[in-house]
């Protein structure tokens, strides 16, 4: 009974193909059923191969076709699906699916392009940079998405991380970074976070040193960047130490008006008093404001070069003064000199013997 029943397709099979073939040049296959596809029932489909009949046993499948010394095949082996093609020098395998597990291609994957050139190529219409509020994505490339189902959270998104395996075979592997975007808040918001950073030794959560991601550079809702800090609160945020050769800073206005010569500069005792009931020089912030506000190099460097400046012309009138007081004393030598040389004379007068005078 079920050889008759696994007979009776292939035979309309047959006659299908060759009716087709007899009316047409292409081959067709024509079924007159209305079997949708239905995921809970694997025999919902117009031609079934590999089962015997409805809730039998299903038996591994194949179909094969040849073209130019190579051929094609749709396979399955019990939960897994292979689409794999072989030539004379490579058999391999081009799709695996398996259910409920790890599915795979083997060679370059091209999506929006026949021509990939590397593992996984992905060709769209391109994407701007002012995408606004109409559309959910930009698109126009890649898209990586996290369901991170139940509530939403500040610390859960959708991740792209880059690995390394230990071994030359490609085993034993280990993520080395990632880039990671997560909500910028808890809240259902607009609003994201990128993080990225690399695996190493660190104390994160500060319960001691394990191999954790850090979160070295961070770009947030705001558009705020920070590197050691995921709280970055300036459009860039170091927490740990710059090393540049070079900073180059936007001003706004220097000190040259210091040197103008309406410019009022401040007493030197004024400047004394000052200091005397504050600790600090006038305009230059406190200890306690630098603490509390930070340093801001544009601004300080401008007050410090104010100080030169100042500085400098009290240094000159220091020197104009002491040149002065310099030609004074001179003046002053030069006529006690003159009046040492007229007592002298007078008292070589007042000496000289009586037979001389």
């Amino acid at each position: 009974m079920n050889k008759i029943f696994l007979l009776k397709p292939i035979l309309l099979l047959t006659l299908c193909v060759i009716f087709n073939q007899a009316a047409s040049a292409q081959t067709k296959i024509v079924t007159t059923g209305n079997n949708l596809v239905n995921p809970s029932d694997p025999y919902a489909a117009d031609i079934v191969i590999g089962s015997d009949q409805q809730g039998g046993i299903r038996h591994d499948a194949s179909i094969m076709w040849w073209t130019s010394g190579s051929a094609s095949r749709i396979s399955n082996t019990g939960d897994t699906f292979y689409l794999s093609q072989w030539s004379t020098t490579n058999p391999n395998i081009g799709l695996s699916a398996v259910i409920g597990g790890s599915s795979y291609f083997k060679g370059n994957v091209g999506i929006g392009t026949t021509n990939p050139q590397t593992s996984l190529h992905v060709v769209g219409t391109g994407a701007t940079y002012e995408a606004d509020n109409s559309k959910a994505i930009s698109g126009g490339g890649l898209v990586i998405q996290g369901n991170i189902g139940g509530s939403r959270s500040a610390a859960t998104g959708a991740q792209l991380e880059f690995v390394l395996p230990a071994n030359p075979d490609g085993t034993n592997f280990w993520g080395q970074a990632r880039i990671i975007t997560v909500p910028g808040t808890a809240s259902p918001g607009a609003v994201g976070k990128m993080i990225l950073g690399t695996r190493r030794n660190v104390n994160k959560f500060g319960t001691g040193y394990q191999l954790y991601y850090g979160d070295d550079l961070v770009i947030d809702g705001l558009g705020n960047i920070g590197i050691g800090t995921l709280t970055p609160d300036q459009k860039l945020s170091v927490n740990g130490t710059i090393h540049s050769k070079a900073v180059n800073i936007d001003l706004t206005g220097w000190n040259d008006y210091v040197f103008k010569k309406d410019y009022q500069l401040r007493p030197l005792s004024e400047v004394k008093t000052y200091i005397e009931q504050n600790q600090h020089l006038p305009e230059i912030p406190s200890e306690q404001e630098m603490i509390k506000k930070g340093l801001d190099v544009a601004e300080i460097n401008k007050l410090l070069m104010k100080k030169v400046e100042e500085l400098t012309l009290y240094l000159i009138e220091v020197k104009n003064e002491y040149d002065s007081l310099k030609q004074q004393q001179k003046q002053i030598e030069q006529s006690q000199l003159k009046q040492l040389e007229e007592l002298k004379q007078q008292l070589a007068l007042l000496t000289k013997p009586q037979h001389q005078q």
